[in-house]
């Protein structure tokens, strides 16, 4: 799964930029990082805005892949391939 998000230069963001946490961010930086934006993008407190909405659907698939040892090392070679081609 590509990055979802883009910033300001319309680069697509990595899993990590959107968590907005380091590469090298530990498994208790990202669950911080993840809890804050499940906080902030959370439907319940967004009503009637469906970016917010949109971006909590990939938030949870981000996590399943950044919050999972095993996938998030597979991602990570992907994303390290990726920028060697660069």
């Amino acid at each position: 799964m590509k990055a979802p998000r883009v910033d300001a230069d319309g680069k697509k963001l990595t899993f990590y930029e959107f968590f907005v946490v380091s590469e090298k961010a530990t498994n208790d930086e990202l669950k911080v990082a993840y809890r804050k934006l499940c906080f902030e993008l959370h439907p319940d407190r967004n009503p009637n805005n469906s970016k917010a909405e949109e971006n909590f659907k990939v938030l949870q698939r981000i996590w399943d892949v950044i919050g999972n040892g095993v996938k998030r090392a597979e991602y990570d070679q992907k994303l390290a391939i990726e920028r060697r081609q660069m």
